[in-house]
């Protein structure tokens, strides 16, 4: 089994720390097909579903997020780690380090200076998916919105996380 190297990834504790409004975050969804994103207002009061990309190549991938997310200013990057049920990482959860290696090592113009770190998501697609039941859900698979819902509950579990740290 190939050993992945280091990530430069910050404990959520070092966000808190070091960042604080105004500075917008970003929350991505990583799965196989997709990749839900969902943004903060710069005073982190609003969460808002922005995009789902289509994976495919990683370049068409890393120009979607450039696409995506390149003119916001982002300062802090939260991505869902979709653990399994006991807390430990399996093949999923490794498969999202490893777009976000290829993200580090990519290095593209808009990650500059982004704190970027993982929150447990094991149950964001759950959640998304009771919040769609007033959309048609052959609508909602079809626009990806169920990606950018569980983007967006990431980010807030990130955003709620993050202001119990603070108050500590």
């Amino acid at each position: 089994m190939k050993r992945m190297p280091e990530l430069s990834i910050h404990p959520l504790e070092d966000l808190a720390q070091n960042l604080a409004p105004p500075a917008r975050l970003a929350g991505l969804d990583i799965g196989t097909k997709t990749i839900g994103i969902a943004l903060t207002t710069p005073d982190w009061q609003m969460v808002t579903p922005l995009t789902t990309i289509q994976r495919g190549k990683w370049s068409v991938d890393l120009a979607n997020l450039e696409r995506a997310l390149g003119g916001y200013g982002i300062a802090g990057l939260i991505v869902g780690l979709p653990l399994n049920m006991d807390g430990t990482v399996g093949p999923r959860a490794q498969g999202v380090k490893q777009v976000v290696f290829n993200l580090i090592k990519a290095n593209p113009e808009w990650l500059h200076r982004t704190m970027i770190a993982f929150i447990d998501e094991s149950l964001s697609s759950n959640t998304a998916h009771d919040q769609s039941m007033h959309l048609s859900l052959k609508h909602a698979k079809s626009k990806g919105a169920l990606d950018a819902l569980a983007a967006r509950n990431i980010l807030e579990r990130a955003l709620s996380e993050l202001q119990n740290i603070s108050k500590l």
